[in-house]
């Protein structure tokens, strides 16, 4: 098992919770926003994705202003699903020693036989009873995908135009990804890389080179195996027609 990188370049993480292994491409921009205050992070100033057995840990850095953001999330890691929950989101805007802290009681369940991939998605969390003047945390999902060995399924969901869900931080919210409000999961494509190669091609190249080279695989290693399979049932056909033949003609 490979160890945890921060990071393989151009957002892409791999970690593993447990025995779990995953991939997690992520893409995200948060605002923080308040009456007196805006402070933002791109997806660039991502540093680290790190889980253990019990939380979700994901950092944001800006050198520029020493401002930095953490959130940090509870895990549950089951055998088929991977559960995250209770989210607390800490902002510091490097203008000063002050830290903000919101916390979020969503829940998002990850089965692990899927592979999921979604873009345009921006979650809006605020108080309730508060204006739109107040204080509010936006998480903007440029792209993310989470990708589980073994997988046999995908969910793919990409929109032309970003989609707003606004929450309230109280609100206990679960969202299953493909069950409620989305896209159905489809079988997995015959030309997913299988997850070591991808580990490896990850490491070693850049995530858009891997659209590339799943095209060479389905040409190289998997057309080439349904040919053989054909020509295999080809002969055996023939076999058993020519045994058919043989015995005809001993009885007559």
């Amino acid at each position: 098992m490979p160890k945890d990188k921060s990071s393989w370049g151009e957002g892409v993480f791999y970690t593993h919770i447990g025995k779990t292994e995953l991939v997690v491409t992520l893409k995200i921009d948060i605002e923080y926003i308040s009456r007196d205050n805006q402070t933002a992070f791109n997806e660039m100033q991502i540093k680290k994705i790190r889980f253990n057995d019990s939380h979700l840990y994901i950092a944001f850095s800006n050198p520029d202003d020493q401002s930095w953001s953490r959130i940090k999330c509870r895990t549950v890691n089951t055998e088929t699903e991977l559960e995250i929950s209770d989210c607390k989101n800490f902002i510091h805007s490097g203008s000063d020693d002050t830290i903000k802290i919101f916390n979020s009681k969503q829940k998002f369940t990850f089965k692990k036989n899927i592979k999921y991939a979604f873009s345009k998605y921006i979650f809006l969390f605020k108080n309730a009873e508060l204006t739109d003047k107040d204080q509010m945390l936006q998480i903007k999902i440029n792209y993310l995908q989470i990708l589980f060995p073994n997988h046999t399924q995908n969910c793919e969901y990409s929109k032309t135009d970003f989609e707003m869900m606004t929450y309230g931080f109280d609100s206990e919210a679960t969202l299953n990804p493909c069950e409620i409000g989305g896209p159905t999961p489809t079988n997995t494509s015959i030309i997913d890389i299988p997850f070591d190669i991808y580990l490896f091609l990850t490491r070693m190249t850049k995530p858009w080179t891997i659209i590339i080279v799943s095209t060479l695989f389905m040409q190289v290693v998997v057309i080439p195996i349904l040919f053989f399979i054909l020509i295999i049932m080809k002969c055996c056909g023939k076999s058993k027609k020519m045994k058919r033949d043989r015995r005809r003609l001993k009885t007559k």
